[in-house]
């Protein structure tokens, strides 16, 4: 089973040959999985780990947001957190090796009917 069968038949709720897998990492965590397996790229990599899922990144042509270092259109807030695209607010939190955006609101978290969630504004 290749890597879009596998999803396809997970997400048909039906039992593929092995979970499907995902791969999310900070980019100094990525980098150095590039070094200890003598790796060229991301691709390289993904197909090293066997992983399933690959994401594409159309071009956004919206209102202007903050490009950041991890390629997340972002605004920035004067409480120092980001807010992203789709409303989801996050704060920066430094570790030993780099840095990553955490989330801290989301902003369907108190919503309680469909009605809600249809009338989120989903375009900025």
């Amino acid at each position: 089973m290749n890597s879009k069968e596998r999803v396809l038949v997970s997400l048909g709720h039906q039992e593929p040959d092995r979970i499907p897998l995902d791969y999310w990492a900070v980019p100094e965590t990525t980098n150095q999985l590039l070094q200890h397996f003598k790796l060229k790229n991301r691709d390289e990599l993904l197909k090293r780990l066997n992983i399933d899922f690959r994401y594409v990144k159309p071009k956004y042509r919206g209102k202007k947001f903050k490009e950041e270092a991890g390629g997340s259109l972002q605004q920035n807030l004067p409480d120092g957190t980001y807010k992203d695209i789709w409303g989801v607010k996050r704060r920066r939190v430094n570790w030993a090796k780099g840095s990553y955006l955490e989330v801290i609101e989301s902003p369907l978290a108190e919503a309680k009917t469909e009605e809600e969630i249809k009338n989120y504004p989903w375009a900025p």
